[in-house]
């Protein structure tokens, strides 16, 4: 019997390393293909919300909207005042404020959104953007796993609660900013709240696996927003996968001190030193997705073309699954629901 499950477990790894072979050739030639396009859509009249928008894909992604006349509001939990007059003064767009936003509080969540309500009747772009790999608080202010909070659940929340400011404006559009990572999580309903253990040293592979999971579940909830979304209300919801760009979140992981982290430093200077994409060049993907008339609704896109999903995407009851997990999780109230 022991051995008869040694050799299914064997089987499953060597599936999975197939399959994660195939992904990475596809992607790589869709990576070295340069298949970016430049938008200059005029935005003036348009309001954008972007969270992490101070620094790294969100700051150039609203560098991007706001030059072109997009009014933003960036949500951040960081005091980010220079940016925001540096962003003024770059795209001499007087448009862009500051509110606060912490993720990891779906307390903060919904006063963020009443502050929004209060000075905005619509919402044209939606850019869940913000993220963490790896950070000192692995428990959120919610008991949650602080990754999975920050990553999936609190944007999976803030949609939601924004769906009215969305309808209220004209085709609408969401994206939520995904991973490549994503591939490489065999995916177990447990991992969508697993906290480590009481006096359990994180290691660098845990940390990794929070990371992709938290990804795998963006990609599966904008298929889900999208249905929901679309049909109903006009309004777009997609993925972005940026490519591997050498942000904070990289250069946290180049710090770690986790047990066997040096097998991911080691990783990391690798794929920064082949792939790495300037976050600039990078934004073109989201500015495109938010902005360009023949986008394919739910779908996940890398260098403004759409791009295979990890293939837990497409197991319906899996998908369905998240969804219903994640409803109860961030506590939405019937009238929150999009059943």
């Amino acid at each position: 019997m022991e051995g008869h499950l040694k050799n299914i477990y064997i089987l499953e790894a060597c599936s999975h390393l197939i399959r994660l072979l195939i992904y990475h050739i596809r992607w790589l030639i869709a990576r070295f293909s340069n298949r970016y396009i430049d938008t200059y859509k005029c935005l003036v009249g348009k309001t954008a919300i972007i969270t992490g928008g101070s620094t790294g894909l969100g700051y150039a992604t609203a560098t991007m909207l706001a030059s072109r006349g997009c009014k933003i509001i960036i949500a951040t939990n960081i005091e980010c005042e220079a940016e925001e007059l540096n962003l003024i003064e770059a795209t001499n767009n007087p448009n862009i404020t500051t509110k606060y936003l912490d993720l990891s509080s779906f307390a903060s969540i919904r006063q963020f959104v009443e502050d929004v309500k209060k000075t905005e009747t619509k919402i044209d772009f939606l850019v869940n953007n913000a993220g963490v790999a790896l950070i000192p608080e692995i428990v959120s202010k919610d008991k949650l796993n602080n990754v999975m909070q920050i990553n999936y659940f609190g944007h999976f929340l803030l949609t939601h609660l924004l769906i009215d400011e969305l309808k209220a404006a004209e085709s609408a559009h969401v994206a939520f900013v995904a991973s490549s990572s994503a591939y490489c999580n065999q995916a177990d309903f447990h991992q969508i709240n697993e906290l480590p253990k009481e006096n359990h040293q994180i290691t660098s592979e845990e940390i990794f696996q929070y990371y992709t999971f938290s990804k795998l579940c963006v990609i599966i909830a904008v298929q889900e927003f999208g249905k929901h979304l679309n049909k109903k209300y006009g309004i777009t919801v997609n993925a972005v996968d940026p490519g591997i760009l050498n942000t904070n979140i990289v250069h946290n992981v180049l710090r770690n001190e986790a047990p066997r982290a040096w097998f991911f430093k080691i990783l990391f200077h690798f794929l920064l030193t082949l792939y790495s994409t300037d976050v600039f060049q990078a934004a073109k993907n989201t500015t495109y997705v938010l902005t360009a008339d023949d986008i394919n609704n739910g779908d996940y896109y890398f260098q403004c073309k759409p791009i295979f999903k990890p293939h837990y995407a497409y197991n319906p009851e899996f998908c369905e699954e998240i969804w219903k997990r994640s409803q109860t999780i961030v506590e939405l109230t019937p009238d929150e629901k999009l059943s």
